[in-house]
């Protein structure tokens, strides 16, 4: 899963899939509200993707259980709602954010996924750089599956089936995915690329394996099972890390190309030497200070584009923000400093449009005055202003919502709460006993 937050979230996916497998596993008390309400909220604190995958595993999990199980139907469902209650109120502060972010801006992608050239879906013939790993677990799974389906239990079922077809979805064997997601908008900026549907595929695949009762096997299979399943995952390991170092190591060249921002720096052989250093070296202010990322994941927008606006995005704000004013006279210089962004350059007393993009809640201030500049021609959303003759500057803040400040406090509040809670009913088990 690479070094980003869906890897992140993955770490998480085990626990979802344990509360899954409770709801099958114990029909007299399918779920603990506390259990699963906390681990929502951790998911959810982790990784929104993650998070929406982890309620319609729970979903598939939930639906299997009503089936089953019909006199625990009151139960689940009691349990079911208390922790969503509990999630909620531990996430409001996600709640506060998307507030923010959504409620009076439209969000759009830098640079969308180009499906049909198979990035971000899983290639089944690609199996390069550890890529092999994840289709020998799921091989795994289909072989315990198809030799011995009687002999597994429903939850070992039903984690194996959904591993499979996970897996399936994450690649373009069942689903189009160019065309689907060409035709949906909606699950394009949700899900973005199935490729990361693998990642919840191998957990439940290695869960499923891990379940197998040792008498599923006999004779000497049975004797080397675990140290065979053992092995394999410490190749797995191995595999995963050099994966892993040629994903950094391919990343790490590419600060040099035209899409790294590097101000005021002539691109020598002494240059590539100390970014080399820079990269080998602990996160650090110089690290920083040195390269600026040119690509974010999402911008505010005037309006949806039909196509990606990252050359939009270099034109309005990369090449001009290029224009350094300790090189240029007439380029920019930017600050961030204390809660707010400065902008200096040298103007002519015309209208100018500023190399940054803004949000709904952004408060301006030109030369000492409160502005409300107008919006530059174009998708992405940029302030177009009236600068002075001479010396310009402009600051930069953002003021959320008294709604969001709140629900940022209740959360915390709910939080510790919890807790203390917790804590005290612990603290009085263990008297009791």
């Amino acid at each position: 899963m690479a070094q980003n937050f869906s890897g992140i979230g993955a770490i998480c996916l085990p626990l979802i899939f344990g509360c899954g497998v409770r709801m099958l596993k114990r029909p007299e008390h399918p779920i603990s509200w506390l259990q699963l309400g906390g681990i929502m909220a951790i998911v959810l604190q982790t990784h929104l993707a993650t998070a929406i995958q982890s309620i319609v595993i729970l979903i598939f999990y939930a639906v299997l259980a009503l089936i089953i199980n019909p006199k625990s139907r009151w139960k689940l469902v009691k349990n079911g709602i208390a922790a969503a209650i509990l999630c909620i109120g531990l996430s409001l502060n996600i709640i506060a954010g998307m507030l923010e972010l959504y409620a009076d801006n439209i969000i759009v992608p830098v640079v969308a996924f180009d499906l049909k050239s198979g990035k971000g879906i899983y290639h089944l013939l690609y199996l390069s750089d550890g890529g092999w790993v994840n289709l020998f677990f799921i091989l795994i799974v289909l072989v315990i599956m198809l030799s011995g389906f009687k002999r597994l239990s429903i939850e070992t079922k039903a984690t194996g089936l959904l591993s499979v077809v996970l897996f399936l979805f994450a690649t373009t064997m069942i689903v189009d995915w160019p065309t689907v997601m060409a035709s949906n908008p909606i699950l394009n900026n949700t899900l973005q690329f199935p490729g990361r549907l693998k990642g919840p595929a191998i957990t439940a695949a290695l869960i499923t394996i891990a379940s197998v009762d040792s008498s599923y096997f006999s004779g000497r299979v049975r004797r080397y099972s675990k140290p065979a399943l053992v092995g394999v995952l410490a190749l797995f390991a191995f595999t995963n890390m050099v994966g892993n170092f040629r994903y950094s190591r391919n990343a790490s060249r590419q600060v040099l190309s035209s899409r790294a921002v590097l101000p005021d720096l002539k691109r020598t052989k002494k240059l590539k030497q100390s970014l080399t250093e820079v990269m080998r070296s602990p996160l650090s202010d110089r690290t920083v200070n040195l390269i600026t990322k040119s690509t974010p994941d999402y911008m505010p927008a005037t309006r949806l584009p039909n196509q990606p606006v990252y050359g939009e995005y270099q034109r309005q704000i990369i090449r001009p923000s290029k224009n350094s004013s300790h090189v240029n006279r007439f380029g920019y210089e930017k600050v961030v400093r204390k809660h707010q962004i400065v902008v200096k350059w040298q103007g002519n007393g015309s209208y100018r449009t500023i190399p940054i993009a803004f949000y709904h809640n952004s408060r301006f201030q030109l030369n000492g005055q409160k502005i409300t500049p107008k919006r530059a021609k174009g998708i992405l959303r940029l302030p177009l202003v009236r600068e002075g003759s001479g010396k310009n500057v402009l600051r930069v803040t953002y003021h959320p919502r008294v709604i969001s400040r709140l629900l940022l406090n209740l959360s915390m509040l709910n939080w510790v709460l919890m807790i203390v809670g917790m804590a005290i009913y612990e603290y009085r088990q263990r008297k009791d006993d």
